[in-house]
């Protein structure tokens, strides 16, 4: 049996690892029921996303973010506190879009469950800038696309 601290980095690790594929399933099936998403980057705060919002915000850009990726920064371990039951994340995602190669950096905090199993909430940073640059680009994507981007307050914003 792991300990808490070795159980905190396999969660999420595997976590992590469900976004490979972008099947929004997958990811929420690492979290807690009630886990909160939070984005938390100046202008680009959103409010609080529940399992379903951000299922249905990662559903509307598969179309327009093909080939998701998300890792960790390369030579950056994730940093746990057992204690606590919070790892922090130094994370790169990738993906093909319309307009060229995606590229983002963020920082995600997790808190998981008394187990260590489940994750019950998520406080990402990510590049604003960024972004801020990349949003109206993926929103006209999705119109020429046919399909609507999910809004999420000021996140989506172009």
């Amino acid at each position: 049996m792991p300990t808490l601290y070795e159980q905190c980095g396999d969660t999420a690790l595997a976590f992590i690892g469900s976004f490979q594929g972008s099947v929004p399933e997958a990811i929420i099936a690492h979290r807690a029921k009630n886990c909160l998403h939070r984005i938390r980057s100046g202008s680009l705060s959103s409010g609080p996303m529940t399992n379903a919002e951000y299922c249905a915000w990662v559903k509307s850009l598969m179309p327009v973010m093909r080939n998701f990726q998300l890792h960790l920064q390369e030579g950056h371990l994730p940093i746990i506190d057992a204690t606590q039951r919070k790892v922090t994340l130094y994370l790169r995602s990738t993906s093909d879009t319309d307009f060229g190669n995606y590229s983002n950096e963020y920082i995600w905090i997790l808190s998981l469950d008394d187990t260590g199993r489940k994750v019950n909430d998520i406080m990402e940073f990510t590049d604003s800038e960024y972004t801020s640059n990349w949003i109206p680009k993926l929103m006209k994507a999705a119109v020429l696309k046919g399909t609507n981007m999910v809004s999420l307050g000021n996140y989506s914003r172009g």
